[in-house]
């Protein structure tokens, strides 16, 4: 119990120091002090030092996010940063963490006098704020302007900027009553000489998305698994950062305030939304999937399938993930292999295994990239002026066995005046990308990355772990049907099953079409896919099962299918099983 105790302890001051670490980032991480910016919006104004400037929450940033929204004005068409909106306040300010954030760049030196533009209700009256400007601080009481949406000025604070270049103005509660919100927020306005020919900081909501392409400088031929490791190097701000292959992309969120991976993403798109669904032997289908998971599907922004169920990294710590995909190239589908290595238990473990329908004609060998990238809709996802960065290496094996590290990235995609993007190699031999933060933004996309090959394989790439790498739940046998088993009412299907791991039960699904793997209610067959009938056989000791079909039409074409659950996962049989009744 003292031990769990303390661990606990010890995972608290972790978040602590993390959450300071943020507010660092936030306030003191600005890149260097220079008069070239990217492009700005210059606020219109006079040369005179009492002109006022005023900024409001369409330039606004938010940390963390998640509390904070921006509200829109209907009617009124935004710039293309804020996703076409137009914004008239910021509400849900309301917890001592929640700072607003303007990026600034100022030409003259000398004082800056903020005054915030607030809707403050009676019940807030004396509450405070801090105002920041980048490593400067100054406390502000609030005075009721006599409701949220009586918007009226506050009193004045004054920085003094020695010399120009890019600050962070940021607004953040001090202390507050009742545990209430404390205000609505319009904007600030600027006056001072530091004012004069001061610049906004345009930057899109959100950072734009950067990606990536990875492989081996000698190009080996037929590779057919890749493993990468994922390690966070900005812990403090959520991102996504999935490795991506030719079926999609593998991999989970990060988590900053749970300081973890979310559960894992292996998906396989069927069909595009608002596309009419294809024939059904074209839809993506899962195999297997591994302890804790169970097979479903998505049928949002198109349609497909995926493993849901039980975040593994919940019972995981640490900043780094490890990855693996397997490709089998073949006609109809390509099969997938997704497995994720366990940091507790020291294991590879099973995700998934799906095939999708190969619309190309066969490709002999596995591709893989990666991105990162924010998800989030403008008005509360007002991250960009963070930077994320998420540091990778991996390994490829082509189908003789052989391995070959990664090492080369081939920056992909385009730059964009709105977001920072950046693409390079660590201190300690791994690549990175970087997108958002107040940063100068690149002119050209760099040319490809190279690092050193001679790495020392890891511990997760060990001859005895990598036999993880080829196992099932379940391993099926599809075992044919004599013709004299097969009469106009009925037929005799049998199945050899091997290694049924434990708490095992057998479901064979038939019907006169062919359901793949999709049972009722799995929204990756689109209600379109799906097997009719279904019957729980006992598994004899021998592995050796049969069942007796009845109740058949005559000359008609039935298909047949296995299903083992277990303690282990799922597993269906590799093929769809097919025979004809007699006239």
């Amino acid at each position: 119990m003292w031990w769990t105790r303390l661990n606990q302890e010890y995972m608290k001051i972790k978040f602590i120091f993390l959450i300071v670490i943020c507010f660092s980032n936030v306030f003191y991480a600005c890149s260097e002090n220079s008069s070239e910016f990217p492009e700005n919006v210059e606020i219109k104004q006079d040369d005179k030092e009492n002109s006022v400037i005023e900024i409001d929450v369409n330039r606004v940033f938010f940390s963390p996010v998640g509390r904070l929204t921006n509200v829109i004005e209907s009617g009124k068409n935004g710039e293309q940063e804020n996703q076409g909106k137009f914004y008239k306040y910021t509400k849900g300010w309301s917890n001592i963490s929640d700072t607003l954030v303007w990026g600034i760049d100022v030409i003259n030196a000398g004082e800056l006098k903020v005054v915030p533009i607030l809707g403050v209700p009676e019940v807030q009256h004396e509450s405070e704020i801090e105002l920041l400007l980048d490593n400067q601080k100054q406390l502000l009481k609030l005075k009721s302007t006599g409701g949220f949406e009586k918007f009226s000025s506050q009193d004045t604070v004054i920085f003094q900027i020695d010399k120009p270049g890019r600050y962070q103005l940021g607004m953040k509660i001090a202390s507050v009553k009742q545990n209430q919100e404390i205000a609505y927020v319009k904007g600030v306005n600027l006056t001072g000489k530091a004012a004069e020919k001061l610049k906004a900081v345009v930057l899109r909501w959100r950072p734009l998305a950067v990606h990536c392409g990875f492989r081996n400088n000698t190009d080996p031929s037929e590779v057919v698994m890749a493993v990468h490791e994922n390690t966070i190097a900005t812990p403090w701000i959520d991102c996504y950062q999935p490795i991506t292959s030719p079926f999609g992309y593998y991999g989970s969120t990060w988590n900053a305030q749970n300081q973890q991976f979310g559960g894992l993403n292996f998906s396989l798109w069927s069909f595009a939304a608002n596309a009419e669904p294809p024939a059904s032997e074209k839809f993506s289908h899962l195999i297997a999937v591994g302890e804790g998971f169970y097979i479903d599907g998505f049928n949002h922004e198109g349609t497909g399938v995926k493993a849901r169920g039980e975040n593994p990294y919940e019972k995981m710590h640490g900043t780094t993930q490890v990855l693996a995909i397997k490709k089998i190239p073949g006609i109809p589908y390509d099969v997938y292999y997704s497995y994720y290595w366990n940091t507790t238990i020291k294991r590879w473990k099973l995700l998934g295994c799906g095939k999708k329908y190969n619309k190309s004609g066969i490709i002999n060998y596995l591709t893989t990239g990666a991105f990162v990238e924010v998800p989030g809709a403008a008005e509360k996802e007002r991250s960009n002026h963070v930077l994320r960065q998420v540091d990778f290496r991996g390994w490829l094996k082509d189908s003789n066995g052989k391995w070959y590290p990664i090492n080369t990235m081939s920056p992909t995609g385009n730059l964009d005046e709105s977001s920072y993007k950046n693409w390079g190699k660590t201190k300690d031999n791994k690549f990175f990308m970087q997108t958002g933060g107040f940063n100068t933004l690149l002119s050209k996309r760099p040319e490809p990355i190279s690092i050193l090959s001679d790495i020392e394989m890891p511990e997760y790439l060990s001859s005895e772990n990598m036999k993880d790498l080829e196992k099932l739940p379940a391993t099926i046998e599809m075992l044919g049907i004599e013709s004299s088993e097969i009469t106009s009412s009925s037929a005799i299907v049998h199945f050899n099953i091997k290694e049924t791991g434990t708490n095992a039960k057998a479901y064979l699904y038939w019907d006169t079409k062919d359901g793949l793997t999709f049972v009722k209610g799995n929204k990756g067959g689109a209600g379109v896919v799906e097997w009719s009938n279904v019957q729980e056989i006992s598994i004899p000791s021998d592995g050796t099962l049969f069942y007796k079909l009845e109740n058949l039409k005559p000359n008609t074409n039935y298909y047949y299918r296995l299903q083992i659950k277990s303690d282990q996962g799922e597993t269906w049989s590799f093929d769809t099983q097919k025979f004809k009744t007699n006239f």
